[in-house]
């Protein structure tokens, strides 16, 4: 978890500097990047195993199931990031060097982007 912990803080000091405590902002952003690697890790599965899930999406309640899931989810990324978490987090944050701190803004991105395109190929 140190790793999204990074992530989450690399987030938060980018959105603190719009507005004050961004800390549902930020754990959101966390949610968004676990969904790209959930999708990522789903399709390579499929394409391994030459699944057909058609068969799911077909079932009356899909949709609203995996917004029910989703939103559980979500409601549990907002608990782990509690104000006291939070505090440790961005201390610890803070006190890395510069560099470091830069590095895991783009870590961040590329956490953010990279499951998604390789969904897409994955899909192709």
């Amino acid at each position: 978890m140190k790793f999204y912990n990074n992530i989450y803080a690399s987030a938060y000091r980018s959105y603190d500097k719009y507005e004050n405590g961004p800390r549902y902002k930020a754990a959101s952003f966390i949610f968004v990047c676990f969904l790209g690697l959930f999708a990522m890790i789903l399709a390579l599965i499929k394409k391994i195993f030459v699944l057909d899930l058609t068969s799911l999406k077909n079932y009356s309640g899909y949709s609203i199931t995996v917004l029910i899931i989703g939103f559980s989810f979500l409601g549990i990324i907002w608990k782990y990031y509690s104000k006291e978490r939070v505090e440790s987090i961005i201390s610890d944050f803070e006190s890395k060097e510069v560099r470091e701190r830069k590095l895991w803004g783009f870590i961040a991105v590329a956490s953010f982007i990279l499951p998604y395109i390789t969904f897409i190929f994955l899909l192709g």
